[in-house]
């Protein structure tokens, strides 16, 4: 069963809305009481109990291991924040983070105190990428850096205790762009030497990367790593790589913003739901662009951090 989930947030949880699945049914679900699990995962309380029993008891940082050649290595380097678990738990689930910073900027160290403390209470693997940026280079390069980050460690997985075989891959502004063309155009895993089905679940947190035809004023930050060439911005867009059969990994989307943002983001979301790929995506009113990066892991946010988790662990179940 394929489903399409809804969460409008605010300053507190207000609402979560299933929406038409493939069986035809829809309702109204109290995120106070309940969680949406998707399709094909295992009860709440069976993947609860598991994150419980495998939360990392401690975390060692392995820093700036160079994943490709470059003329910069620490521009195509990651982190791998390695987890000891529980005897019994066996090796732990791969989260890649990938940084925002409009393509221009960035560093795969910022903003991540909470996240490390989140992966470790949950007994993953955080590995946090770094990528080459505009204006030295342009499209498609840091989307082929990221996919070269994916190969790279899941080559070398089992050397830091972790599973090749359970992985997400989660970014943030213009690291949610690269995400959702890494995670749809099959073009980059594949000359990297892996697959889109090696990636179990996607999580793109507010950018309007989706559609580059459609960027608008932007200051001149998509000029910069897209260029002006009108006749490329399909090819450039992950929507026009949405399609089903394709092993796309399932969903999770933050969108929040203009009106026209958020409708890029819902109009992404629908290409992945008609393509039957699960799909969520939360809009959150009440956190500005850098806000939705900093909830995430932060220690009592309620906005998009209790959801991203239930979909993490349903992933990683």
């Amino acid at each position: 069963m394929n489903a399409r989930t809804r969460w409008i947030v605010g300053p507190v949880v207000a609402a979560l809305v299933l929406l038409a699945t493939a069986c035809g049914h829809g309702g109204t679900v109290d995120p106070a009481k309940s969680a949406v699990v998707g399709a094909g995962s295992p009860p709440p309380s069976t993947a609860a109990a598991k994150v419980t029993q495998c939360a990392g008891t401690g975390q060692t940082k392995h820093a700036d291991l160079v994943y490709a050649s470059s003329d910069n290595p620490k521009l195509t380097s990651l982190d791998v924040y390695q987890v000891t678990r529980p005897a019994g738990c066996g090796p732990a689930p791969i989260l890649f983070w990938v940084h925002g910073g409009g393509w221009q900027k960035g560093d795969k160290a910022n903003q991540l105190t909470d996240k490390k403390a989140w992966t470790l209470a949950h007994g993953w693997t955080l590995v946090s990428v770094d990528y080459r940026l505009a204006p030295k280079v342009t499209y498609p390069v840091p989307n082929q850096d990221v996919a070269d980050a994916v190969a790279w460690m899941l080559a070398h997985a089992r050397q830091f205790g972790a599973d090749p075989t359970r992985t997400a891959l989660m970014g943030h502004s213009a690291g949610g762009g690269i995400v959702a063309a890494v995670t749809t155009d099959e073009r980059y895993l594949t000359e990297a030497g892996s697959h889109l089905s090696a990636i179990d679940c996607a999580v793109s947190l507010d950018t309007d990367g989706y559609d580059i035809s459609k960027k608008g004023d932007d200051g001149g930050i998509y000029d910069a790593m897209f260029g002006t060439d009108p006749s490329k911005w399909a090819d450039e867009s992950p929507l026009t790589h949405v399609a089903a059969g394709k092993h796309i990994p399932r969903y999770f989307i933050v969108t929040r913003g203009s009106a026209t943002r958020r409708a890029d983001a819902h109009h992404f979301a629908d290409a992945l739901t008609a393509a039957k790929v699960p799909t969520t995506i939360i809009e959150t009113s009440s956190l500005d662009h850098n806000g939705v990066n900093g909830a995430v892991g932060r220690p009592g946010d309620t906005l998009v951090t209790p959801g991203l988790t239930t979909f993490l662990t349903s992933c990683f179940a």
